[in-house]
């Protein structure tokens, strides 16, 4: 599409296979993944550049919510058990989060 940045993946994989003229079943990334990415996206930028370096608790466990996918509080939980984020745990409610 020339210069212009195509945001939604279906658009894209038409794009390639248009161009290409090679037409490959494929999968596309599971809902999980997607919750993941817009945790994620809080506190950089689609490009790799940083944001913020904290979040409050409540920010991060509300956003957009994927069909089939974890619950934002519950990404959040599985990122603090896998050390992604720092401890919330003794951190109240509205305080910044790291």
């Amino acid at each position: 599409m020339g210069r212009q940045r195509i945001e939604d993946p279906k658009r894209m994989i038409e794009w390639v296979q248009n161009v290409t003229g090679i037409t490959k079943p494929i999968q596309e990334p599971c809902p999980a993944s997607y919750q993941l990415r817009t945790l994620f996206l809080k506190f950089i930028t689609p490009k790799g550049e940083g944001k913020r370096d904290k979040h409050t608790r409540h920010a991060l466990e509300t956003g957009k919510q994927y069909p089939g996918a974890p619950r934002p509080e519950e990404c959040v939980a599985a990122c603090l058990r896998f050390e992604y984020l720092e401890d919330l745990n003794s951190i109240p409610e509205g305080k910044p989060l790291v």
